[in-house]
Order: C-alpha cells, then sequence, then structure tokens
C-alpha cells in the first residue's frame, strides 16, 4: 500500500513541476500577445538534472534511460534536453517503475 501512495506522491510532485513550467511559457509572448518564436522555441526544455530531480533518479540513471531509449529526449547539436509534454507522458504511461 505505501508503494502506491509514494508513486501517486511523486507523479503528482512531477506534474505539479510540469504544470508550473507550462504556465512560465505561456507568458512567453510579444508586446501584443502573439507568441515569440516557433512552438518548440516557446517551449522551455528541461535539463537532465531537472528531470533526474522530478523522477527522483540519479543524474546517472537518467543517462541511462536515455541511453536505452526508455527515457524521451530532444536532441539539441551534443546537449541532450527533455519535453516536459513527453515527460509528463512517460510518467502518466507509468513507465518510471
Amino acid at each position: 500500500m505505501e508503494k502506491t501512495q509514494g508513486a501517486a506522491e511523486i507523479r503528482r510532485t512531477c506534474l505539479s513541476s510540469i504544470f508550473s513550467l507550462k504556465a512560465h511559457a505561456s507568458r512567453a509572448s510579444g508586446p501584443n500577445g502573439e507568441p515569440k518564436g516557433t512552438a518548440l522555441a516557446r517551449k522551455i526544455l528541461l535539463k537532465i538534472k531537472q528531470v533526474a530531480e522530478m523522477l527522483q533518479i540519479s543524474v546517472h540513471t537518467a543517462y541511462k534511460w536515455v541511453e536505452s531509449g526508455k527515457l524521451p529526449t530532444v536532441k539539441l547539436g551534443y546537449n541532450l534536453r527533455f519535453d516536459p509534454d513527453r515527460i509528463e507522458k512517460f510518467i502518466a504511461d507509468g513507465e518510471t517503475t
């Protein structure tokens, strides 16, 4: 029973973080209220340390999940970034267990 409650609490915390990031991203607009840049450019992408903290795993484990294809990424040159929507779906699908 405690494991289920723990997983629910983790999911709630992660989703809360993602929703606050989305709210911040929605405020990124031009002087007349039009969105700035492209849709992907407007989106706030997460760094691996932020995703690891959200999932309550180590950065090392997060890198292992990326290498195995388990964790969805956005590659920007040599940089790894994470789309909050895809991380939210990853959590909702229960892939963290």
